[in-house]
């Protein structure tokens, strides 16, 4: 299973959408999803789709409010694709170069690059610029 995952900046990644139910979530794939407290401070579990390298957090409505995708997947080899750019094997260094062409003000943080259209981007070591990029998240921003 080689997916193919879109990346609509404050939308969605892949089938997943910002807004939608946990059930929604659960019919989109026929493999086994597990979840779990991000950390010890979460009152709500974060589904984990780990064949797809996917995971889904949900606010206090039960409703998808922030979906993080991993670069580094076991079993599986998924495509993120985000502005025609396959994200994979990317380095910190090559993102700062995307953040420059994407339509979006990006800022640093503590981990990365974030938008206020609702994109980021996150490495373990983002400082150094031949860092391969470890994930990409999208959330709703609210005005």
């Amino acid at each position: 299973m080689n997916e193919i995952l879109n990346i609509q900046v404050g939308h969605s990644i892949g089938p997943y959408s910002l807004g939608m139910a946990r059930t929604e979530v659960w019919s989109q794939f026929r493999y086994p999803i597990t979840s779990f407290y991000k950390t010890d401070e979460s009152t709500f579990r974060t589904d984990d789709i780990s064949l797809l390298g996917i995971h889904v957090h949900y606010n206090q409505s039960e409703k998808v409010d922030f979906i993080e995708a991993w670069t580094n997947v076991q079993y599986n080899k998924p495509k993120l694709i985000i502005e025609g750019m396959n994200l994979i094997g990317h380095t910190m260094k090559d993102i700062k170069a995307l953040c420059e062409l994407l339509p979006y003000n990006f800022e640093l943080n503590d981990y990365g690059y974030q938008s206020q259209e609702g994109v980021g981007f996150y490495c373990h070591n983002f400082d150094s610029e031949d860092s391969i990029l470890d994930g990409v998240y999208i959330e709703k921003k609210t005005s």
